[in-house]
């Protein structure tokens, strides 16, 4: 009978393969990065249409007047929140100042803007109507819709 050769992998072979995992990995955490920044911009926006939607629930419930400004510098909006008459405290601690970033330009129906402001006018019960834009350097953009009357912010 003949003996059977039983044959080992090789030096060479290993390698091959680990080269291989190696590349699919590379690819793989190169799409995921591309994904990570995207989503990091939408998170962003994501704080603007949390404030408008706050500010206009702060409107309604204490029937203040509220301005949100939005002042666009650099790659940066900052949001600021000023009311009359003054609102409770406990409320007063939750409009903080934000600032929001990546942002490349701000626009109000069409038109580029430095600073943006909003009224809620809480006697009333309206708020600034429009469209807010909001792109990043990648041109992605993202869009608030303001209807001008209390109800969801799209």
């Amino acid at each position: 009978m003949r003996k059977r050769r039983v044959k080992a992998i090789t030096l060479i072979e290993i390698l091959l393969v680990m080269s291989l995992i190696g590349m699919a990995v590379g690819a793989m955490q190169f799409g995921v990065h591309k994904l990570l920044k995207k989503e990091a911009f939408v998170q962003e926006v994501r704080k603007i249409r949390n404030m408008v939607a706050f500010a206009q629930e702060v409107m309604i419930d204490t029937k203040c007047d509220l301005s949100l400004t939005l002042l666009h510098e650099g790659s940066d909006v900052k949001l600021l929140f000023s009311s009359t008459p003054e609102l409770p405290e406990r409320v007063a601690r939750t409009l903080q100042d934000i600032t929001v970033r990546h942002v490349e330009t701000l626009t109000f129906n069409e038109a580029v803007v430095s600073e943006l402001i909003l009224n809620f006018e809480g006697h009333l019960g309206i708020i600034s109507e429009g469209v807010i834009e909001i792109k990043s350097k990648k041109e992605k953009s993202q869009t608030i819709h303001l209807r001008g009357f209390p109800g969801r912010v799209l």
